[in-house]
């Protein structure tokens, strides 16, 4: 499944382009270049460079990951549990909406945010790390 879409990350920019909810393609030849990946060498979301991103919610501030997006890390500084609300729209409103995710970290899961969902994620006091990618 093959969509145009756009993603943010935590005001960094914008990033366009052909995206899908999950799959592989064939590298391209810049993309080969760049990352000594062999031709017609299959490459997954998950490990292709392109696609990686990570940061960190500072203090008690209130996160935000726009999707498409599979969080796969998450990372507390001395924070409590963590919490991921995954919530529709444009802004992080997640009052009386269960968390999706309660736990003190987490490593290599495959939470998705779907297109034109949020993740919203309280730094907790110390804040939180997280890493994931966008799905072709």
């Amino acid at each position: 499944m093959i969509a145009l879409g756009k993603m943010s990350f935590l005001g960094l920019g914008v990033v366009a382009g052909i995206v899908s909810v999950m799959g592989v393609h064939l590298a391209s030849a810049q993309s080969r270049a760049a990352n000594a990946i062999p031709a017609n060498a299959v490459v997954t979301a998950d490990t292709d460079v392109a696609q990686i991103r990570q940061g960190h919610i500072y203090g008690s501030a209130t996160g935000q990951i726009n999707g498409p997006f599979i969080i796969t890390d998450l990372a507390p500084r001395s924070a409590p549990d963590i919490k991921v609300y995954i919530v529709p729209g444009g802004t992080c409103s997640y009052s009386g909406t269960p968390a999706l995710w309660t736990d003190r970290e987490a490593h290599g899961m495959r939470l998705a945010v779907p297109t034109g969902y949020l993740a919203c994620i309280p730094g907790g006091g110390n804040g939180v790390s997280w890493s994931g990618f966008i799905p072709y």
